[in-house]
């Protein structure tokens, strides 16, 4: 495994480490959607209005923050299943 898998899977088995980056993803997550959708909006009046811009460099440009915010999704969703998955572990008092 590489260091930033080896990283992420330590934080997802320290309880208070995890709950603080489910805090900081969930931040993350936010600030990733409304670049994307501003990223998005730029490329639509880039679209409507004309531009002499090739379009490879535009459609990456879009694609970037899509594939970041997809991959944060994920790591967001599994450390809180294993949340959940912890607090069923623990004996009710």
């Amino acid at each position: 495994m590489s260091k930033p898998d080896d990283d992420f899977v330590a934080t997802a088995a320290d309880p208070a480490r995890r709950s603080a980056a489910i805090a900081d993803l969930t931040k993350k997550h936010r600030r990733l959607s409304l670049i994307a959708i501003i990223f998005i909006l730029v490329s639509f009046g880039i679209c409507i209005f004309g531009s002499k811009l090739p379009d490879g460099p535009m459609i990456l440009a879009v694609l970037v923050p899509f594939i970041l915010l997809f991959k944060c999704k994920s790591d967001l969703r599994l450390l809180r299943v294993i949340e959940r998955l912890q607090s069923y572990d623990r004996p009710m008092a």
